[in-house]
């Protein structure tokens, strides 16, 4: 344990040396706003395939282009390029909530798969479930719910709601 939090201590913590590298492949030769995009998207990148559970969402091209600005001004000081594009990484920060719903589908599935199990099995058109082995059944039964729950996830429209106000606001300007 002592050696482990002394390597520590001389090296950094494994979350230091991994933005320390992902901030030097910042300073690399940029020129333009286009090479400046490139690099910061290769950051994003590397963040996402790191770190599980969290994403980096790409922000907008307004922002990023605001980010280079400010970002190429301060040619001299390493401190505060580095405080802006932690900065734009905070405002591209989403947790996924998709994640949470899965794993409460996951955890919750194989004792409401057991539960439907015995109950179908009181009745005599499903008695037939009563022939399918717990270890069969239940794991077809989690992966039934865990991929309905992706699916439901994948084809919801947010959208859905946009006709409505656009007819309000077409119905207003009349």
């Amino acid at each position: 344990m002592g050696a482990g939090v002394s390597m520590i201590q001389k090296v950094g913590s494994p979350t230091q040396l991994l933005t320390d590298q992902l901030f030097a492949s910042m300073e690399k030769d940029i020129k333009n706003f286009d090479q400046f995009h490139i690099a910061f998207l290769e950051v994003l990148n590397k963040f996402n395939a790191a770190m599980p559970g969290v994403h980096y969402d790409v922000p907008a091209r307004a922002e990023v282009k605001e980010c280079y600005r400010k970002w190429n001004e301060e040619k001299d000081d390493e401190e505060k390029r580095k405080d802006l594009l932690t900065k734009l990484l905070e405002k591209s920060n989403i947790i996924s909530k998709t994640d949470t719903a899965l794993l409460l589908t996951g955890v919750a599935a194989p004792p409401v798969a057991m539960i439907g199990k015995r109950a179908a099995g009181n009745f005599p058109t499903l008695s037939f479930v009563k022939l399918v082995p717990d270890v069969l059944f239940v794991p077809s039964v989690t992966l039934l719910a865990v991929g309905c729950m992706k699916y439901a996830r994948k084809n919801k429209l947010p959208e859905a709601a946009v006709p409505a106000k656009e007819q309000s606001s077409s119905a207003d300007a009349q």
